[in-house]
């Protein structure tokens, strides 16, 4: 949040050079807002495969959706730090269909992905007992949270994972924060 704030203090400060000039006739005007909008107009499309257990949980059943979250530093809890990005599948995922999640309107930067099934229901998608992965360049899935690296924006535009029940959420004991990533396995 910090980095954003301070790239929008510079293009005010630089957005009287940028403006129009009325001598130059029908040239394409640079300014603040095209700028704006095109460092925060980037897309991620994750290509997503979860090929877990598709029978609703016994009781309190999810959603059944598949979430993307983007983080801009690496979570602990699965709302602390709060995402800054987030989309959903289109619909219920009830087969290992690869289902392709675009998140839009990404500024430029480093971004820790986790991918989600909703799998039972709670106060909010990401709850105890969900499957999930977050995001790890050198095998596309890992529960822990040091092993877990950054996707660049935007060098890379789009990213497959397949993922099933391998990984769940623990409690997050009553933080608030939601549910814990379990650092189980991490070297």
């Amino acid at each position: 949040m910090k980095n954003k704030l301070l790239v929008f203090m510079m293009l005010l400060m630089v957005s009287p050079i940028l403006s129009c000039d009325e001598d130059k006739g029908d040239e394409t005007e640079n300014n603040l807002m095209n700028l704006i909008f095109l460092l925060g107009n980037k897309t991620l499309t994750v290509n997503v495969t979860y090929t877990g257990t598709y029978v609703p949980a016994l009781t309190n059943p999810g959603s059944q959706y598949i979430y993307v979250y983007l983080y801009n530093t690496r979570p602990t809890y699965t709302r602390s730090p709060v995402r800054v990005y987030s989309a959903r599948s289109a619909g219920p995922v009830t087969d290992g269909t690869q289902q392709a999640i675009t998140l839009t309107g990404i500024w430029s930067g480093h971004y820790y992905l986790m991918v989600f099934y909703d799998y039972k229901s709670g106060d909010n998608a990401d709850n105890k007992g969900d499957f999930y992965t977050l995001y790890d360049s050198t095998n596309d899935g890992t529960n822990c949270i040091a092993s877990a690296t950054t996707v660049s924006i935007p060098s890379v535009s789009s990213i497959d994972i397949t993922f099933a029940d391998t990984y769940d959420f623990p409690s997050g004991a009553g933080t608030g924060a939601g549910a814990t990533f379990d650092p189980t396995g991490c070297p």
